[in-house]
């Protein structure tokens, strides 16, 4: 199921804009057939008029190739859960069950990192997003970890007895440099997320907590979203805790500046609804053609009073629940 899908990106890779864009194909093939029809209504134009048609046809080839492979193919699903809602998050767990359990890798070595690379090559449309090799991929989480070792968290899950990686999240302090590298307004200078470098990771903590937050990655593995990671119908689950615990580690009870921004990418529609109750805003388009969203602290107080508070109420807790050190070994 998998191996057409990346067959399919690759081809994606060597066709040229404006025709890489799947909903812009759809309009060309439509566009093309109107005019094509009318084309070959036209003495004389009857070349022209086969001409379009060809190209439509080959737009509309490719919109229908796009959305088989997305939908039909896909084994992963989507980057994050469907049903996402505010109250996964101002009503997360403040607390884990015994087989559940945050983790921190204890270096930056792929037998600690492979969690985040599997679950993310795994996922369609993070290699969507960037088309990076398993090897690539596994050579951007190194080098981002020998910058910031607290940018990777995630979630286990006890299975039979055995740990087993659910759910990652990574986030990435950034340097002033690096939040104008990402978010500027020309494409030309806009910089992907894949290439922040040092230049634009904060990587000395101590001296210079961070005023900008990305939340670059946070994916539930599939078979384990929703109720497999302990949501429910009141409340979030252990994974929706896992990005608060996560913020906690760089936004808590110490460090909590009111010029702290929390900048998230997305391209998830049922994600925005979420960020908007969360007080986050628009703040442009990425390199890759995702949204940002950012937020501060003063406007995350534009929420309802209470959604607020337990929204800060349950990173506070969270901030006291231990993360054990060290990746279970791969199964």
């Amino acid at each position: 199921m998998m191996k057409p899908t990346l067959v399919w990106w690759h081809i994606r890779r060597v066709l040229r804009v404006p025709v890489v864009d799947t909903r812009l194909s759809l309009m060309l093939a439509i566009s093309g057939g109107a005019v094509a029809v009318a084309a070959l209504s036209i003495p004389g134009l009857g070349v022209v008029g086969w001409v379009l048609t060809l190209g439509g046809v080959l737009c509309a080839a490719i919109y229908l190739a796009d959305i088989v492979i997305r939908r039909v193919t896909m084994v992963s699903g989507r980057l994050f859960e469907k049903s996402l809602r505010p109250e996964d998050f101002t009503r997360s767990p403040t607390s884990l069950p015994p087989d559940y359990r945050f983790v921190a890798p204890r270096s930056g070595s792929q037998g600690q990192l492979y969690p985040y690379v599997d679950i993310s090559h795994e996922t369609n449309a993070i290699r969507e997003a960037n088309d990076l090799t398993r090897r690539e991929r596994a050579e951007l989480y190194e080098n981002w970890y020998l910058l910031c070792p607290l940018g990777f968290l995630h979630l286990e899950k006890r299975i039979a007895g055995q740990w087993y990686p659910i759910a990652v999240s990574i986030i990435l302090p950034l340097t002033p440099h690096g939040l104008d590298a990402i978010t500027a307004l020309e494409p030309a200078r806009r910089l992907r997320v894949i290439d922040l470098d040092r230049s634009h990771i904060l990587t000395d903590l101590a001296k210079r907590p961070p005023r900008v937050l990305l939340v670059d990655t946070w994916i539930v593995r599939a078979r384990f979203r929703g109720n497999g990671h302990g949501k429910s119908a009141a409340t979030g689950g252990c994974a929706d805790a896992l990005v608060l615990r996560h913020i906690a580690r760089f936004w808590n009870s110490a460090n909590r500046h009111p010029e702290t921004k929390f900048l998230v990418e997305s391209n998830n529609r049922a994600l925005i609804p979420v960020l908007a109750a969360l007080s986050f805003r628009p703040a442009g388009e990425s390199k890759i053609g995702a949204d940002f969203y950012i937020a501060e602290k003063s406007e995350m107080k534009g929420l309802v009073p209470h959604a607020f508070a337990e929204l800060v109420a349950a990173i506070d807790a969270l901030e006291s629940v231990p993360m054990h050190v060290g990746s279970a070994p791969r199964l």
